[in-house]
């Protein structure tokens, strides 16, 4: 008998590999996959210029970055004395003008040449929902804890999500002809703005995404919606919220990532790899003994090999085990 629509994980045509440069955008769970893939020592960029959730702040922001196009201090918005920009993260806001904008300018300098290098982009897009400023017209990215007065709510249409997603695509093959397209819809539910209104915004982001790969088929998708709505399905996936995946949830999504963008040889090498990170984080009951002292000098083996085979940097690593060999 059986209990569950369990996603069928067909290898991708475009396996990530462990020397790519892969950079991950979008809303928060880029931040889940993208964990999972720094731990295991891919070069990862996740959300360097903030977590962004719909997709015509995303492609504002990729227009940006490819562009170099600064930003000044004019663009910037001050409230009790923090500074802030509608189209960036709260994790950039400042007390100062100034340095505001040199380290956003200097993170937008930084993306654009790793992203002029990396081999694959894994978009995810969180929601067709967005906040206008009424003052300028336009989509934020943010709204900053701002009067709500000052913006318009409204749902994004299909054509405008569509017509974003394509000059996000072209804006990326013009910059880097090489690099792989993914996309994703975030399994997370924006509950905030009703469980109507997320519904619809998830069908028009869905939709878009399969009338733009339609079109491109080199561009890829990721199924973490589905996986998280079909085979999963069940609240005991959710964290107390009941709205973001648990830890179980997310590494069991991870698997089917492993399973979709990961050849056999890569996911023997990605097992050796959690293998050595566990061990390196393994606490002993009794760290002078004999027993657990072979155990760090076995490990610094294992690490020595497996950078040498690998080409990875362990360097860290090796640095935390050896502070616990006894001389």
């Amino acid at each position: 008998m059986q209990f569950r629509t369990e996603i069928e994980a067909k290898e991708s045509t475009n396996n990530i590999l462990l020397n790519q440069k892969l950079l991950l955008i979008g809303s928060c769970f880029s931040q889940e996959i993208g964990s999972f893939l720094a731990y295991h020592k891919f070069t990862t960029s996740i959300n360097p210029l903030g977590i962004v959730f719909n997709p015509v702040s995303l492609e504002k922001m990729i227009d940006r970055i490819i562009s170099k196009n600064p930003v000044l201090l004019t663009e910037l918005t001050e409230q009790d004395g923090i500074f802030s920009h509608y189209d960036f993260h709260s994790s950039f806001n400042t007390t100062s003008a100034s340095q505001y904008v040199q380290k956003i300018n200097d993170t937008i300098s930084a993306v654009s040449s790793y992203l002029s290098e990396c081999d694959h982009i894994f978009i995810t897009l969180g929601t067709a929902i967005v906040h206008s400023l009424i003052e300028k017209d336009s989509i934020v990215s943010n709204c900053h804890k701002m009067p709500m007065t000052l913006f318009r709510k409204s749902i994004l249409n299909l054509q405008q999500i569509t017509n974003s997603l394509q000059k996000i695509n072209n804006a990326l093959y013009a910059l880097n002809k090489n690099i792989s397209i993914h996309y994703t819809l975030s399994p997370v539910r924006h509950t905030r703005e009703g469980l109507e209104n997320n519904t619809i915004s998830k069908s028009l982001l869905r939709t878009a995404i399969a009338e733009t790969i339609s079109e491109n088929p080199n561009i890829n998708y990721f199924p973490s919606y589905e996986i998280m709505i079909d085979d999963l399905r069940d609240y005991r996936y959710y964290k107390e919220d009941l709205i973001h995946p648990n830890k179980m949830a997310v590494s069991y999504i991870w698997q089917k990532f492993c399973d979709i963008y990961m050849s056999r040889e890569l996911f023997s090498q990605v097992e050796i790899i959690n293998k050595i990170n566990k061990s390196v984080e393994h606490k002993a009951m009794l760290p002078t003994s004999e027993k657990h002292q072979n155990f760090l000098r076995d490990l610094i083996e294992k690490i020595k090999t497996t950078e040498n085979t690998l080409g990875l940097d362990y360097s860290l690593e090796k640095e935390k085990v050896l502070a616990q060999i006894i001389s």
